[in-house]
């Protein structure tokens, strides 16, 4: 009766582990393979073909598409409780954000400035 149960017991434990992720002999491309190609950037800079792949590969994605990232460098936004931002005069300029004022309202609320002109829509 022992052997049986501890029989079971290892069925059980050697069926619960097939089909996850963690097993060194576990097969990415069987699982992903069928997402197709959409490539992504790992936070350690390398290319998979999709992100069932990262994943698989127990990866952090850092962006869409192929490595690098780009990224445009956005100012951090002020403290809210921050200077109060005004123009002193009206020159619009586009922002990440769409149109705004003039260009020291922009920085002054934290927004990247694309062209100094209105944003076109």
């Amino acid at each position: 009766m022992k052997a049986i149960l501890i029989l079971c017991l290892c069925i059980v434990a050697v069926h619960s582990r097939a089909g996850r992720r963690d097993r060194p002999d576990f097969d990415c491309g069987r699982w992903c393979r069928s997402d197709g190609y959409k490539p992504v950037c790992s936070t350690e800079n390398k290319n998979y073909d999709n992100a069932c792949y990262l994943e698989c590969n127990w990866k952090y994605k850092e962006c869409d598409g192929r490595c690098p990232c780009y990224r445009p460098s956005i100012p951090d936004r002020p403290d809210p409780r921050g200077p109060f931002c005004y123009c002193s005069k009206y020159d619009p300029v586009c922002t990440n954000e769409g149109t705004v004022d003039c260009e020291s309202k922009a920085k002054c609320e934290g927004k990247y400035v694309f062209y100094d002109s209105p944003c076109m829509d």
